[in-house]
């Protein structure tokens, strides 16, 4: 979706009219952080509606600051404490190195040479006039698609998108911000001496003030020098009031405040300007934005006894309204936390490296700790996707990012299954490799971050996730697993010869496996006709995932056929099998990228041209193991093919 950035860069040249509205005096001399991390815990577990869930601010805070950063931890602070500072201290905030951007792009777009020194982050201040002037070129090339924007355009935009969703942030609560104005002697006696104000204690007075600036210019005109100092007081009231409105304007990005008090309602949350600007308010909002103003205010204060009273107030609002799962919070930031698939990675990469010496050295110790640490890489792994099936409230796979992970579960398991049980362990070393090398790529499918987003309409009914979803991409698991084992057994018959025991095991083994993968495919591929049926009113319309769907099950069945009537002998069958590997990757990503048919999850240029490259080196490769082995035939090492 695109953003209409020259709107955006007048909220970053509004902001810097409004910096001397706060106490911009404490800037220099505020420390970073008034309340710690350590007092972070309980802030963190208040629910905003973000991308259509009700999610934790913690998930909230890693999803800004990746998106502003880069990184969920920025400089070593967690996302949660840069989200405090903020909306809660956003003076402080503009002056912090925290806008990751190219600046030779930056600069260059604008006609300027950068400073030598210069680094990956800027300040929202350090920016600011850079922005303005090259806001009508990020306009341009904003109306035009990504795909047509050089990588230099690209990152240019992206930094103008960074700064909007910065100042958006820094305005989200300035509502209720502490203000240094000078109240009109006419207003004074509104509020109690000593009053703490702010946009919204000061609302009501902004349409009286309109009407006596209104009477004021009718009679001395709109020269401020003929005005006295009341009418000065006046017009500048009035004029800060307006102009924090409109800076305002829009702004829905920190949707904290429940529209409907009685059940989950993901429709109906609102940011606290929606409340102002749009007339969304009521007596429960009210009292809840009164609550986040004394969640600010005991920020500001750096009181963490303060601080902790005024979450617990602001908790105790939303208390048995069932809002949102309190045990869905705390599972989604134990899985923000842990990272599951960083750990899965290591395990997975240490499992392969302790089967491949067991292969080589025949330690039996090492083949124990491999199969050992792969149930625990398979452990945590499992504690990943069952997360987000929680978290979710859907099956496992609903997205290209949550298949690549599901087929990276089920190739592991059945290859550890296949080392437990069968002693091929050579299934558990290529499971191993594969999951790996699956995960591995899992993070290029989401370039921005995995947000654990919702899905659109279409595809989120759970039932046919559950079936044609998870099947078809179990299929796709079990083809994987049989195609890295055909590449070990072409690799072992440079060495042995076909009839040697291990080699006639393995190939029965990945002739099993290929079978389990042709049924899982094929009933998947019916299944997936009959949900179009259902949602488009045609089983079959040769869209192109549907298409890729047939490749792989013709491909399989092609391959059988083959095999059962001899003419595919073990070697060209194993190379067609092997070969699996590039029919499921356009079959899996490919079609996915085309951007055309009903199926389409959009194009991805770095996907596109990893893909690309993965079918040749494969082509290559096996075209190569195939020949080798041919020769190595004619030179009588190995059983003729």
């Amino acid at each position: 979706m695109r953003i209409i950035v020259f709107i955006g860069m007048m909220m970053v040249v509004v902001f810097g009219a409004m910096s001397g509205l706060s106490q911009s005096a404490r800037a220099a001399n505020m420390p970073f952080a008034p309340i710690s991390a350590d007092h972070m815990h309980d802030f963190a577990r208040l629910p905003v509606l973000h991308e259509g869930r009700v999610k934790p601010l913690d998930s909230f805070a890693r999803i800004m600051m990746k998106d502003i950063a880069g990184s969920e931890a920025p400089h070593g602070r967690a996302a949660i404490e840069w989200l405090a500072l903020a909306v809660f201290d956003p003076t402080v905030m503009a002056e912090q190195q925290i806008i990751r951007t190219d600046a030779k792009s930056l600069f260059a777009q604008a006609g300027l040479s950068p400073d030598e020194k210069a680094g990956k982050y800027y300040a929202l201040t350090d920016l600011t006039e850079i922005l303005q002037a090259t806001a009508p070129l990020a306009e341009e090339l904003s109306q035009k698609e990504r795909t047509d924007l050089t990588p230099e355009q690209e990152e240019f935009l992206r930094v103008h998108e960074r700064a909007v969703t910065m100042t958006r942030l820094m305005r989200s609560l300035s509502l209720v911000l502490p203000l240094e104005v000078v109240l009109p002697s006419t207003v004074q006696e509104n509020f109690k001496t000593g009053s703490v104000f702010n946009y919204y204690a000061l609302s009501r007075l902004e349409m009286p003030l309109a009407d006596i600036l209104k009477d004021i210019i009718a009679a001395k005109g709109e020269d401020p020098e003929q005005y006295n100092d009341e009418e000065k007081a006046v017009a500048l009231l009035s004029f800060q009031m307006q102009i924090m409105r409109s800076a305002a304007e829009g702004n829905a990005l920190f949707k904290i405040i429940p529209g409907g008090w009685d059940g989950p309602d993901t429709q109906n949350w609102y940011a606290p300007w929606q409340l102002i600007n749009d007339g969304y308010g009521s007596p429960a909002s009210s009292r809840y934005l009164a609550s986040w103003e004394a969640i600010a205010l005991s920020y500001r204060a750096a009181d963490p006894g303060i601080w902790g009273q005024a979450i617990k107030e602001t908790q105790s609002i939303l208390n048995g309204k069932d809002l949102y799962s309190p045990f869905k919070f705390e599972l989604e930031i134990l899985y923000n936390s842990i990272a599951p698939y960083n750990w899965a990675r290591a395990f997975y990469a240490l499992s392969f490296l302790l089967m491949g010496m067991y292969l080589m050295r025949d330690w039996p110790l090492a083949r124990a700790a491999a199969l050992l640490i792969m149930a625990g890489a398979m452990g945590v792994h499992v504690f990943g996707i069952m997360s987000r099936v929680i978290i979710l409230d859907r099956p496992p796979v609903g997205t290209l990012y949550e298949s690549v992970l599901f087929v990276a579960l089920i190739c592991a398991l059945a290859g550890w299954v296949a080392a437990l049980l069968r002693g091929q362990n050579v299934a558990a070393f290529g499971a191993a490799l594969a999951a790996l090398g699956l995960l591995i790529l899992a993070p290029f499918i989401v370039p921005e971050g995995e947000t654990l987003g919702v899905l659109v309409a279409v595809l989120n009914t759970n039932f046919w996730l559950a079936t044609h979803v998870t099947i078809i991409t179990a299929g796709y698991g079990m083809c994987v697993l049989a195609a890295v084992m055909a590449h070990f057994y072409m690799v072992m018959r440079l060495k042995h010869p076909k009839g040697v025991p291990q080699i006639s095991a393995l190939y029965k083994a990945i002739y099993k496996i290929s079978i389990i993968a042709l049924l899982l495919t094929a009933v998947g591929t019916v299944l997936g006709g009959i949900w179009a049926d259902q949602s488009w009113g045609r089983f079959w319309g040769w869209d192109p995932k549907e298409n890729g769907a047939l490749l792989i099950v013709l491909w399989l069945i092609w391959l059988q056929h083959g095999r059962l009537s001899g003419n595919l002998r073990d070697l060209p069958f194993m190379a067609g099998i092997a070969y699996l590997n590039v029919i499921v990757g356009l079959a899996w990503f490919g079609v996915n990228l085309l951007n055309v048919g009903l199926h389409s999850y959009g194009f991805i240029q770095g996907v596109a041209v990893g893909l690309g490259a993965f079918c040749a080196i494969e082509t290559v490769l096996i075209g190569s193991l195939w020949v080798a082995v041919r020769c190595c035939d004619k030179k009588g090492c190995c059983d003729g093919a």
